[in-house]
């Protein structure tokens, strides 16, 4: 899907408000964060000529309940096809809903969370490095939801958006970061990839058709023309 990687890194983004996401996953009776990577699946379908589901990484967070105050690292992967070969836009929201039920998910973290608890670090590390192998996923896709009203030096925080990273040799990592009344997409990609910055933009339109394929009335001032903004570094 990506071509030939340069080692040099773009950052483009795209914001919907997070009512319009959460109109859309109550309409269906699903989460937020399936309604992102149905958009995603329709994004990634415009984008390429690929005839078939996408492979993606789905971060989850393996802590318990009463484990949020502890420090570290406790994520784990789970992998998933993005229905990208799927034209229907409803469909397609079903079928992630199906691959990422709550079942399917819980099942998941406990097993993330038993291979990072439970298995030597010389078994558990080329594991999770298999999950990741670019040759197993076309690209990575997860959803942040910051703390509400921050601060820096006293001041409010008016807008956030999340920084991704690029796991040696992968093409794409996507968040998707919730704060305020707003959703920010943030896509990092390698500058070798073509037209990166359309996924952003055809992120925030699929979210307008899911939106009318629910039967939900966009809140989007402008929905024509999502707010994108793109970067080099």
């Amino acid at each position: 899907m990506f071509g030939e990687l340069t080692g040099q890194r773009r950052i483009d983004t795209a914001a919907v408000p997070v009512a319009e996401l959460r109109a859309i996953a109550d309409g269906a009776g699903v989460s937020v964060g399936q309604v992102h990577l149905a958009a995603l699946a329709g994004a990634v379908r415009r984008w390429t000529a690929v005839g078939a589901d996408v492979p993606v990484c789905v971060p989850v967070d393996t802590r318990r309940p009463d484990e949020h105050d502890r420090s570290g690292v406790h994520l784990g992967l789970v992998r998933i096809a993005l229905p990208t070969a799927t034209a229907d836009p409803g469909r397609r929201l079903h079928l992630v809903a199906q691959r990422m039920s709550q079942r399917r998910m819980s099942s998941a973290r406990s097993g993330a969370r038993a291979l990072i608890d439970q298995v030597p670090v010389r078994w558990s590390g080329p594991a999770l490095r298999r999950l990741g192998d670019r040759r197993n996923v076309a690209l990575t896709a997860s959803v942040f939801r910051s703390a509400p009203a921050l601060t820096v030096l006293e001041r409010p925080v008016e807008d956030l958006f999340a920084l991704p990273w690029l796991p040696p040799g992968h093409g794409c990592f996507i968040i998707l970061a919730r704060y305020g009344s707003t959703a920010t997409l943030s896509v990092l990609t390698d500058t070798g990839v073509a037209e990166a910055a359309e996924l952003a933009r055809n992120w925030a339109e699929e979210v307008a058709v899911l939106a009318a394929a629910a039967d939900v009335a966009s809140r989007r001032k402008g929905a024509a023309t999502p707010m994108v903004s793109s970067g080099t570094r």
